[in-house]
């Protein structure tokens, strides 16, 4: 009986270690301070302590410890362990722990792209020069001389023959001098009343009034303005030559892979 009752401590003992040391999944929330993380688990040191279980059925004195088998347990670190490492280092892949890593340096990639030699055309270029109209100022007759007939009342005095006679208007009838003596001489010699003598007569004139041109200072165009096309360049062919383009397509950047 005590022979089976040891054989059921000491499996029961060997399935809880075997149980312990079964790798566990890292549980993504924080551990509370002093807590042992699973990822450390590796590197927790190991100590032999010995289970200590009292067999009732011993021989010894009663409550009297015996030893059964010897086992490993984890412990928690010691102040001299190294601190735990972070869940973001690269070092951890699959679940282990790496103490180590090496840098592994890629170098940046480029690719080269060919550009053709291209010609281009530059058409010629020109500018334009106004040119201000030419010309004189002169004299330019507006309205041209004229004449304008003006009739006038006006009184003139004619001579006439006495009134006991004919009366004759001698002006009226264009009579020189010497015409009108001889009027009235025949007036005489006849035995008639002669003379002359004059009276104011009332007759309409028509006078000639002369009226200037009518001019002014104005300019005359001799020539109109004009614009000028004027060269500056000629036309010309640009010859760009080829060339080869160097153009990143990757950076580079530095791997680190666990040692």
């Amino acid at each position: 009986m005590k022979k089976s009752i040891v054989c059921i401590l000491s499996f029961l003992t060997l399935l809880g270690v075997f149980l312990f040391r079964q790798p566990v999944e890292i549980d993504p929330t924080p551990e509370p301070e002093g807590s042992i993380s699973q990822k450390t688990v590796e590197e927790i040191p190991y100590e032999r302590v010995d289970i200590v279980s009292t067999d009732p059925m011993s021989d010894t004195a009663e409550g009297q410890p015996f030893y059964a088998e010897s086992q490993e347990v984890l412990t928690e670190p010691k102040k001299s362990d190294p601190p735990a490492v972070s869940k973001e280092d690269p070092s951890v892949k699959s679940g282990e722990l790496h103490s180590s890593y090496k840098v592994v340096h890629h170098e940046a990639e480029y690719k080269t792209i060919h550009h053709d030699a291209v010609t281009i055309h530059h058409d010629a270029e020109y500018k334009t020069i106004h040119h201000e109209a030419e010309g004189h100022y002169e004299e330019v007759v507006v309205t041209p001389a004229w004449d304008e007939a003006v009739e006038k009342e006006k009184s003139v005095q004619h001579v006439f023959c006495n009134e006991g006679s004919c009366h004759m208007d001698f002006t009226a009838a264009g009579l020189s001098n010497n015409q009108i003596w001889d009027h009235i001489e025949a007036h005489a010699l006849k035995g008639e009343v002669s003379g002359h003598h004059t009276e104011d007569v009332k007759t309409v004139v028509t006078e000639t009034v002369h009226h200037d041109a009518i001019t002014e200072r104005a300019w005359i165009t001799d020539k109109d303005a004009w614009d000028e096309k004027v060269l500056v360049r000629e036309a010309w062919d640009e010859v760009r030559p080829a060339y080869d383009e160097r153009v990143l397509i990757k950076e580079a950047w530095d791997e680190k892979i666990p040692g």
